[in-house]
């Protein structure tokens, strides 16, 4: 995914009234994991999966 398309899709959902975006990805999945934590999503809880939390201003 681009960049770009992340941005937009967080300004959609600060525009209909939401400040958390929550993710499920596999633990096994390490490009994704460091591209959340490179978008400035924090681990809130994982085991056989991570759960990715951003809280959004």
């Amino acid at each position: 995914m681009e960049d770009s398309y992340i941005t937009n899709f967080f300004d959609v959902i600060k525009l209909n009234g939401r400040s958390i975006v929550r993710c499920m990805i596999s633990l096994v999945n390490k490009a994704s994991v460091a591209y959340h934590t490179k978008m400035g999503f924090e681990v809130e809880q994982g085991q056989d999966n991570v759960l990715f939390v951003k809280h959004l201003n």
